[in-house]
C-alpha cells in the first residue's frame, strides 16, 4: 500500500533571463523562471563562468 505522501519534485526552469546592463561595472543578473512561475536569481559562480566562457557575458575591458 502506498503512503499518501506526494513525492516532492523541484520545478524545472523553462526560461532563463540574462540581463545585460550598459554599465559593465554593475553585477550581471541571471534569473530562471520556473514552471511554478517563481523567479529565482542564479548566483552560481560555475554557471556564470560557463556563460562567460561561451562569450554570452561581455568581458570587462582589460580581461
Amino acid at each position: 500500500m502506498k503512503n499518501g505522501k506526494k513525492k516532492e519534485t523541484q520545478p524545472k526552469p523553462y526560461a532563463i533571463n540574462i540581463r545585460f546592463d550598459d554599465d559593465i561595472s554593475r553585477p550581471l543578473r541571471i534569473y530562471s523562471i520556473d514552471s511554478d512561475k517563481s523567479i529565482n536569481e542564479i548566483t552560481n559562480d560555475a554557471v556564470r563562468k560557463l556563460l562567460k566562457d561561451l562569450n554570452l557575458i561581455p568581458k570587462k575591458t582589460g580581461e
